[in-house]
């Protein structure tokens, strides 16, 4: 090193390479400083043009071919075209909510009717053991019956909407077209029908309805509870209630005793009693096919009695 330091022409060389080396890493810096600064001036340029330009304009074919430093417009129209997809997700989805709070909405404004229907042929002692279970059975604590409406004429002491809504002809065939009946039936030339408000007016003191019903009427309400689970839109009154009713039969021990029965009861002509024999033949099959919750074979009134209460408790819960 002091060699080097003592010799000039040495010294000389050394100097003129380091002012040459300072000199070329002053230009590098400047021309890596410029670069950058031309980045950044491009990237500002690209920006401000996507922001002015109109990005649906893009998609005519006369425009230019768009240089790959301004690829930032087409990404702003993917995400315009994403946001409308969006908006468009979005209003179908509040429709769909809209729906959905409309059908809570009908819900929660339907009436669920759950009736307890007996049935049973003529002569079988059904009303006997309903009369019997509500006197004996706090049956009447927790069922109700429902006034029907007739077209008949009101017999002695009987008061209107106490025992039956008595109305004309014509107002009966205005409520038949309204759907105003759970049940009707036309009977020696009146008619006569369970109406849903009925219904629902027991429901309103807090109890449930027990309807006596023959094998027609079980069968006519069955196909309509297939109707409203089939069909939610309907302007008519029935819309306004879903049917979650609980059958049962009551049966004979055989058809020759309820024959006895209809014999002793001595109002039967012979002509009357074969048909009604006719009837409850096809009414005891009907009623032991499975389509009842509950059978109940009427051999001893008490027991029977004992057992028509056991299956009310067993097929509600709250009884």
């Amino acid at each position: 090193m002091s060699f080097v330091l003592c010799n000039p022409v040495v010294t000389v060389i050394l100097l003129c390479t380091m002012q040459v080396f300072a000199s070329q890493s002053a230009r590098g810096v400047a021309f890596a400083a410029s670069k950058s600064a031309t980045r950044k001036n491009l990237h500002s340029r690209t920006m401000t043009w996507a922001s002015s330009t109109d990005v649906a304009s893009l998609s005519s074919a006369s425009d230019p071919i768009v240089p790959r430093a301004t690829s930032p417009i087409i990404t702003v129209k993917n995400m315009q075209s994403r946001a409308l997809s969006s908006t468009s997700s979005d209003a179908d989805s509040d429709k769909k909510k809209t729906q959905d709070d409309e059908t809570a909405s009908s819900l929660s404004d339907t009436v669920v009717l759950d009736p307890l229907i007996v049935c049973g042929p003529s002569g079988v002692g059904k009303g006997t053991i309903i009369q019997r279970y509500m006197e004996q059975k706090e049956g009447s604590r927790l069922f109700g019956f429902t006034v029907s409406h007739t077209t008949r004429a009101p017999r002695q002491g009987e008061v209107h909407g106490q025992h039956y809504h008595f109305c004309s002809p014509l107002e009966m065939q205005q409520l038949l077209a309204e759907k105003a009946f759970l049940e009707s039936a036309h009977v020696h030339g009146n008619y006569y029908g369970t109406s849903w408000m009925a219904m629902e007016t027991v429901q309103q003191k807090g109890k449930k309805c027990l309807l006596d019903i023959d094998v027609q009427g079980v069968q006519r309400i069955k196909a309509l509870q297939d109707e409203q689970e089939q069909s939610s839109s309907s302007s008519t009154m029935s819309s306004r209630f879903r049917l979650q009713p609980r059958y049962i039969f009551i049966a004979p021990p055989s058809l020759a005793t309820l024959e006895e029965r209809l014999i002793g009861r001595a109002s039967e002509s012979a002509e009357s009693l074969q048909t009604r024999l006719a009837n409850a033949k096809a009414e005891v099959q009907y009623g032991t096919l499975d389509h009842f919750d509950a059978i109940i074979v009427n051999d001893q009134l008490d027991t029977a009695v004992q057992e028509f209460a056991r299956a009310v408790n067993d097929l509600y819960d709250d009884v």
